[in-house]
């Protein structure tokens, strides 16, 4: 059970989100934006306990005064914890948001642009205040680059045609990407599933992840069957022997003192 202090009648163990601005007290907030608020933080806190592999739970729900602020008791106030200081970095940008996390992360980010301007959001855990970071009203533009990677080719076509890769260097997000050339559409088509060194103009969005762009070229990556691969080898290798009359003589296998020899 939730520790209570006295004095003051509230929760202890307790994560609080705290909601501050010029006459905002519990009457005068707006109940849809404020749940809807409290709703898109608890579903992203229990999102990164769930990548962590860890229980979080949260049981009940008050309504503080103070300013105004959405209580939601715990028995498990360290991992909330851990997972507010992990939220807080994700939103204020200290590192990039896990494509499992997109979704959610964008729904809270959503929940606090749509409060009033004057109002900011703490969340309040343990011994922490955590302020909310501002977020943009308005989506920052993706950051274009031109980078070379190697991908797989996962779909072609369109009337104005688009590609599809995966990349390892980009993680295992798929991402689409125009291609304005139909001949090299047309070519590209002809490599469904296989690998190619890919150059692109990129579109990046504020975490870093390719969002749209256009293809600038690419190379069908040469697939070498193991075998010749072998042969190629050997041939490169063997070139040295190829004047040499005794082989056994020039390996010294004439010489007593080589593997096998009789007492």
């Amino acid at each position: 059970m939730a520790a209570t202090d006295d004095k003051e009648g509230v929760v202890s163990d307790a994560l609080k989100l705290e909601i501050d601005g010029p006459g905002v007290h519990p009457e005068t907030l707006d109940p849809l934006a404020t749940l809807e608020l409290g709703r898109a933080y608890l579903r992203l806190l229990n999102k990164i306990a769930d990548e962590a592999q860890v229980s979080l739970e949260f049981k009940g729900l008050g309504i503080e005064d103070k300013c105004a602020a959405l209580v939601f008791p715990t028995d498990k106030l360290t991992f909330a914890e851990q997972a507010a200081l992990e939220a807080h970095r994700l939103l204020g940008g200290q590192q990039l948001v896990p494509h499992r996390l997109e979704v959610v992360t964008d729904d809270f980010r959503a929940a606090v642009r749509a409060l009033p301007k004057e109002q900011s959001v703490t969340v309040l855990v343990g011994a922490k205040r955590l302020p909310v970071p501002v977020q943009p009203q308005v989506k920052l533009l993706p950051v274009r680059s031109i980078t070379k990677l190697r991908a797989v080719v996962l779909a072609v076509g369109g009337k104005q045609p688009t590609a599809r890769f995966v990349s390892k260097s980009e993680g295992v997000r798929p991402f689409t990407v125009r291609v304005e050339d139909i001949p090299v559409a047309q070519k590209l088509g002809a490599h469904l599933f296989l690998n190619v060194d890919a150059e692109v103009q990129v579109e990046r969005d504020d975490e870093g992840t390719i969002v749209g762009g256009k293809l600038l070229g690419f190379e069908p990556v040469e697939m070498v069957n193991d075998l010749d691969a072998w042969r190629a080898w050997y041939k490169s290798a063997a070139l040295d022997w190829d004047n040499v009359e005794d082989i056994e003589h020039e390996l010294g296998r004439d010489d007593d003192s080589t593997w096998g020899a009789d007492a």
